[in-house]
């Protein structure tokens, strides 16, 4: 944008100084040829008689007349006096002229001589135009006659009011239609911004610039992809809340009705009350399970970039310990060696319930005396923590939707618990640290070599010289200039939790 409006500045300028140099110099031009016929011993011949007959009257009107018709040519008659025959300033060019001319020396060259002939006729008197002559009035006084052609009329050209009022319009001729072209480029990029942002102003998330605007290299055209990526992240964001809206809603649905149905068989007072009590605690803490994991899903996706310091292999050991118990119930064991201190910056308590969640969703989908490998690895970057199940894996056909929020493998078999927002957590946290989720199947076809879910995690560990905080971690001030990981996708995650 800036280079245009330069370019088209100085285009301007240059068409107006060039067409004004022009009509300038074409205005001079035809000021200096009009001298082409005219001759000083004409003009002398002119003015002897004018003298003798009329006097300084009639030279008077001479010099005036000569002065309209001629604009290129300026006639002084300059008295014995010094001044002017018509009383104006003497230039000093002139003024030297004469003093470097006696008036004897034209005098001489032309005494005897009745007239000035033309130039054409053979006896003519070679007069210059730079060399003053002299008239003598009935008086006898003596008029210096001295002419200025050509010099003047360049100057003088530029003083005219025609040229004036011709340069002032050729300006506006010239200047309106680029300044109209700079306009309309800067305008209509502006009102299809405009357009698309009222559009999704009154709720039409799929409104976009136009093409032919994003398309553009300039800053408009980068305004206008920037409009584009936050008007699509915004129907990301509104379509993925109304999902998890709907989800919820529908996931809220079975265990209420299985609640109202326990209600109502507890009031008939038989033997089944205990039972039913049963089914309403069992139902509640799916309730509150549910509740639970998306509050922490939304706390998640508004957590900022965590600075504390943590030990990821001291969390990877603390959830192996407490899920032992679990995986015991079910006959599931679990590989896990303690591995060496990973220190890195993160949140102690979603770290936790990521690794939990990964790995609970590990026993619950292993068959039973099947093992669940757990490893963790690190290198001066990052941190990665794999869970292995024993489980069927997931088909490939379906690796793409298990990214959705509540979301189950049809052929998984139905083991019991979960919500269907464990793994979703999982990437969510993920996110907020900086990291990625993985998820693919070990080997064998159709997904029956067992699911590996993998953690990726950035460590950010302090850089030799720089500034430390405790136990060798970096400083929190370090990671500030970090960009913020938003969790905008927060709600595709992985999942597969058994219905």
């Amino acid at each position: 944008m800036f280079w245009r409006s330069f370019l088209a500045f100085w285009l301007g300028m240059a068409a107006i100084v060039a067409v004004g140099v022009a009509l300038t110099a074409s205005v001079a031009w035809q000021r200096v040829t009009s001298l082409d016929r005219l001759s000083p011993a004409n003009l002398m011949q002119d003015a002897s008689q004018l003298a003798r007959l009329e006097g300084e009257t009639g030279l008077r009107r001479w010099v005036q007349a000569m002065d309209r018709r001629y604009s290129a040519l300026r006639i002084y008659l300059v008295g014995e006096n010094g001044q002017d025959l018509l009383g104006r300033e003497i230039p000093l060019r002139v003024r030297d002229l004469l003093d470097s001319t006696p008036e004897s020396y034209a005098s001489d060259a032309l005494r005897g001589m009745a007239y000035y002939a033309a130039p054409s006729s053979p006896d003519a008197v070679r007069l210059s135009w730079w060399e003053p002559q002299s008239v003598v009035l009935p008086s006898g006084e003596s008029l210096r006659v001295v002419f200025q052609p050509y010099d003047a009329s360049q100057w003088d050209a530029l003083g005219a009011w025609q040229v004036l009022v011709a340069l002032i319009a050729i300006a506006l001729v010239v200047t309106a239609p680029l300044c109209w072209l700079l306009a309309r480029a800067v305008n209509k990029p502006v009102q299809g911004i405009q357009h698309a942002a009222r559009l999704l102003a009154v709720g039409r998330l799929d409104a976009r610039t136009p093409a032919a605007l994003s398309g553009r290299g300039d800053a408009l055209g980068q305004l206008s992809r920037d409009f584009d990526a936050m008007a699509e992240r915004m129907q990301d964001f509104v379509q993925a809340h109304e999902a998890l809206l709907r989800n919820v809603a529908h996931e809220l649905r079975s265990p209420l009705a299985r609640l109202q149905l326990s209600v109502e068989l507890a009031r008939r007072k038989d033997g089944t009350l205990d039972l039913q009590l049963d089914r309403i605690a069992r139902e509640g803490e799916r309730l509150d399970e549910l509740v639970g994991n998306t509050l922490r899903l939304a706390r998640l996706g508004g957590m900022t970039l965590p600075a504390d310091a943590v030990d990821l292999s001291e969390i990877v050991d603390q959830v192996v310990e407490n899920g032992r118990f679990e995986a015991s119930a079910r006959g599931v064991r679990i590989a896990w060696h303690v591995a060496n201190a990973v220190p890195m910056r993160g949140d102690h308590a979603s770290l936790e319930s990521a690794v939990e969640n990964i790995l609970r969703n590990a026993i619950r989908h292993s068959r039973q005396d099947g093992l669940v490998q757990v490893s963790l690895s690190a290198d001066a970057d990052r941190a990665r923590v794999e869970i292995l199940d024993a489980g069927p894996g997931v088909p490939e056909a379906e690796l793409a939707r298990i990214f959705q929020p509540f979301y189950r493998v049809r052929s998984a078999v139905p083991t019991g618990g979960g919500a269907g927002l464990g793994l979703s957590i999982v990437q969510a946290c993920a996110r907020a640290h900086g990291g990625e989720v993985l998820a693919a199947n070990a080997g064998g076809q159709d997904g029956q070599g067992g699911l590996r879910v993998s953690l990726v995690l950035p460590r950010r560990l302090a850089r030799e010289g720089g500034a430390s905080g405790r136990d060798g971690f970096a400083a929190p001030h370090q990671f500030a200039a970090e960009a913020e990981q938003p969790v905008v996708g927060q709600l595709q995650m992985v999942q597969r939790d058994a219905p």
